[in-house]
């Protein structure tokens, strides 16, 4: 679900309008503002993956499974239509090869989505700026930050 956020600089007071979502998600939780550069805070609702506590990581993960159900669903429906409409037999034979082909391409979109997601975090974490900023801006503690580049074996 969506909602609206405004968002503006505490230091320009630059309004940025963002349309955000509702949920946690992983990613990097600060932005710089459009007009001086100065950083904003997005940690209530943006966190790195690896910063995620369980319950975010299952909702992201099932959120992910929703989100490639609804993009293949209507893709595969008007595959069907389309070959349908240009050869009826066709389609009618190849009824359980559209089960396979959403469920092969809900499988598939839903790998590179994690992937993607996943692989951007650690390219982030990767980063000793980074990660820098992310302790003096209290996102995360040392110690923590410490435990999770360790555990996930994330090396600058």
């Amino acid at each position: 679900m969506g909602v609206y956020r405004k968002l503006s600089c505490p230091k320009c007071k630059y309004v940025i309008e963002n349309w955000g979502i509702a949920y946690q998600v992983a990613g990097q939780p600060y932005m710089n503002c459009p007009n001086c550069e100065a950083n904003l805070d997005l940690r209530s609702y943006v966190k790195e993956w690896f910063l995620l506590n369980t319950w975010s990581k299952i909702g992201w993960i099932l959120r992910s499974l929703y989100t490639s159900v609804f993009y293949m669903l209507p893709a595969t429906v008007i595959l069907y239509v389309v070959i349908d409409y240009f050869n009826e037999q066709l389609a009618r034979e190849i009824n359980w090869g559209f089960a396979w082909f959403l469920l092969i391409g809900i499988i598939i979109l839903f790998i590179l989505s994690m992937y993607w997601d996943i692989s951007q975090s650690i390219k982030r974490l990767s980063d000793k700026e980074y990660v820098k900023i992310l302790i003096d801006r209290g996102f995360t503690s040392e110690e923590k930050m410490n435990k999770v580049l360790s555990k996930y074996k994330i090396s600058f």
